[in-house]
């Protein structure tokens, strides 16, 4: 599968594709962004060497959080998932204590 540009309108498709297929194979999906939502982005999307430099200052705890939430909202045909791009993203490198 060809990687997409990671922005908006990617990140609807993906979202939409993965929630069309059957529960066994969202499972498989979801359990590779539960384990590790940073190298799934990456095989799925293509991103800048700043976007990457970036991804790769996110703390443990980020990383853990996120992909849990992400896979189980992606598992569970019940959940909606929607997830927004900001058009103006911080300044590369910029750290913050929160995150949504």
């Amino acid at each position: 599968m060809d990687k997409m540009k990671f922005n908006q309108e990617s990140v609807n498709r993906k979202i939409a594709e993965i929630k069309s297929l059957d529960e066994k194979e969202r499972k498989e999906i979801s359990d590779k962004i539960k384990k590790d939502i940073r190298a799934w982005l990456l095989s799925n999307f293509e991103f800048t060497q700043e976007e990457q430099n970036c991804m790769k200052q996110w703390p443990q705890s980020m990383r853990e959080e996120t992909g849990f939430g992400i896979g189980t909202a992606l598992l569970y045909s019940e959940w909606n998932l929607k997830v927004n791009i900001p058009n103006d993203s911080p300044l590369i490198g910029a750290r913050r204590k929160s995150h949504s």
